[in-house]
């Protein structure tokens, strides 16, 4: 589990059973968000996939991307703690989800 969502897990466990229902909803919005944010990902490594082939064909005018050693490193643990923070926020928004249809169920309005 990383920092990131071992941090969002603490903050929800701490808080969960005084949450209102509204703040429960806000939560639970979450994992909608996340799934906009994997989208957005996406087409960010669909264009810099783009940008690497380019940078790859030796016959093309070469783009210039990713020359330093520490570029694509850079780029990869970047990509790794936006896609932890992405899986924090489904952990969150379902948990909150269960909650919330659990309080409903129990007529906690």
């Amino acid at each position: 589990m990383s920092t990131v969502q071992q941090a969002m897990r603490t903050m929800f466990n701490q808080s969960k059973q005084h949450l209102s229902m509204d703040e429960l909803k806000t939560l639970e919005s979450l994992a909608e968000e996340a799934a906009d944010e994997a989208r957005r990902l996406s087409g960010i490594c669909e264009g810099l996939g783009c940008l690497i082939s380019a940078d790859g064909d030796r016959t093309s005018r070469r783009a210039g991307n990713f020359r330093s050693a520490d570029d694509v490193p850079e780029l990869l643990f970047s990509l790794a703690h936006s896609f932890d923070t992405i899986a924090a926020m489904v952990e969150v928004g379902e948990e909150a989800a269960f909650l919330l249809n659990e309080r409903k169920a129990g007529g906690q309005a």
